[in-house]
C-alpha cells in the first residue's frame, strides 16, 4: 500500500494513477489510525488489499481512490498538548538545522488568497507560552543543542512572541542557548 500525504499532495487526483491512500491535513494522530489497521491486516492472515483500503476510507482525512467520497482534512484539534518530540537523534556530524524546531503556532493569522500553507493549516492554533518553555527545557537537556528556533508559517503574529521571548532568554542565556525567529513578516518587527 503505497500512502502520501503533506503540501504536495493536498490534491490529490493528478497522483491517483500512483498512489493507494492520502492523507489529507495534519497527519499527527491520523497516522497511528493507519497504522493499527494496517496491522491489525497483517495479524489476521492474508487479507485483500482492497479490504484494507475500504477500512482505511472511513478514516477522517483518509482519501482512497474509488472508495472515498468526500473527504475532510484532518487538523490536530488540541495542539497545546499534542505529542511534541524532545528526545531526538543528534547527529554526530553538524547538519544545516543544527538546532532545535519548535512549532510555537499553527496556521496563521492573515489568511492572504495566495497562500496554500495557509489553507492547508487553517484554523490558527497556538501554543501557551508555558507550553513552549516545557518543551524547550526538555529538548536542550535531552539534546545538548545550542540554538532554539521558534517555528510556525509567521513567528513574529505569535500573539505573546515578547513575553516568550524575555522567558527563553532569561532561562537559556546562561547556558549559550541563543534564540532564533526564522519566519517573520516586516509589519511584526
Amino acid at each position: 500500500i503505497v500512502i502520501a500525504g503533506g503540501p504536495c499532495a493536498f490534491n490529490p487526483e493528478p497522483l491517483v494513477e500512483f498512489i493507494d491512500v492520502f492523507v489529507l491535513g495534519e497527519a499527527e494522530e491520523i497516522i497511528l489510525e493507519i497504522i493499527r489497521i494496517v496491522q491489525g491486516a497483517s495479524g489476521k492472515g492474508h487479507r485483500a488489499k482492497g479490504d484494507v483500503l475500504k477500512e482505511l476510507a472511513k478514516i477522517e482525512g483518509v482519501y482512497v481512490p474509488g472508495d472515498s467520497i468526500a473527504v475532510k482534512k484532518r487538523i490536530v484539534q488540541d495542539f497545546e498538548n499534542s505529542y511534541f518530540p524532545t528526545d531526538v537523534i543528534v547527529p554526530y556530524i553538524q547538519i544545516v538545522h543544527d538546532r532545535i524546531g519548535i512549532e510555537i503556532m499553527r496556521g496563521c493569522p492573515h489568511a492572504c488568497k495566495f497562500c496554500q500553507a495557509c489553507k492547508i493549516f487553517h484554523p490558527l492554533r497556538i501554543r501557551s507560552v508555558s507550553r513552549i518553555l516545557e518543551i524547550a527545557e526538555e529538548s536542550v537537556k535531552n539534546t545538548g543543542y545550542e540554538e532554539i528556533s521558534l517555528l510556525s508559517l509567521s513567528s513574529g503574529d505569535y500573539p505573546h512572541i515578547e513575553e516568550l521571548a524575555r522567558k527563553l532568554e532569561e532561562k537559556f542565556k546562561p547556558l549559550g542557548v541563543k534564540i532564533s525567529l526564522p519566519s517573520l513578516r516586516v509589519g511584526t518587527f
